[in-house]
C-alpha cells in the first residue's frame, strides 16, 4: 500500500477548493452604528437562513473595514447559507477581498 504524504500548504490548497466561494462586486458600502459593522449592497442576491438579501454584513475590523466600493470579494456562500441575514461575518475565511477598485495607483506630487 502506497503512503500519501501532503505538506500544510497542500493540505491548505485542498481545504480552500472544497469551499463554495461565491464572487461579488461592492455597490454600496454604509456603516452600521448599532452593530459598529459595515454592511456591504453586492451585485447579486445572497440566500440567507431566513431569506434572500442583496447584501451581507463584516465587522468593523481588518480587513473588512478597508474593503471598497467596487472591490470584488468572495465568501463561503454555503457557511453564508447558515445564518441570518443580519449576521456579521468577521471570519477572513469566509470573506475575502480578492480585487481592489482601484484600477491604477494615484500619483501625488
Amino acid at each position: 500500500m502506497r503512503k500519501l504524504t501532503f505538506s500544510l500548504q497542500d493540505f491548505k490548497k485542498i481545504l480552500n477548493n472544497m469551499v463554495n466561494w461565491k464572487k461579488c462586486k461592492i455597490e454600496k458600502k454604509f456603516y452600521i452604528d448599532w452593530q459598529n459593522s459595515f454592511g456591504f449592497v453586492l451585485d447579486d442576491l445572497i440566500s440567507h437562513k431566513d431569506g434572500v438579501n442583496v447584501g451581507i454584513i463584516c465587522a468593523n475590523s481588518h480587513p473588512f473595514n478597508t474593503y471598497q466600493e467596487g472591490d470584488y470579494i468572495e465568501f463561503d456562500s454555503d457557511r453564508v447559507k447558515q445564518e441570518n441575514k443580519s449576521y456579521v461575518l468577521n471570519d477572513i475565511n469566509l470573506v475575502r477581498k480578492i480585487s481592489s477598485s482601484m484600477t491604477s495607483p494615484v500619483m501625488l506630487w
